[in-house]
């Protein structure tokens, strides 16, 4: 018995949307998270440079 292919009956058009949604989502998280790390990595050094002054 040939087992149907569930992938078949989903129109093309919108699985490519959706993929592009994830891709969206995925790309606005790894932005933040790299944000999020700028902004601690640079309170850090105001910290440091604020305990043990380089200048």
């Amino acid at each position: 018995m040939a087992v149907p292919d569930s992938r078949a009956q989903v129109p093309e058009g919108i699985l490519i949307r959706v993929l592009t949604l994830v891709e969206l989502v995925i790309a606005l998280v790894i932005r933040k998270a790299i944000s999020e790390v700028t902004t601690r990595a640079k309170q850090a050094i105001v910290t440091i440079n604020g305990k043990y002054p380089i200048c």
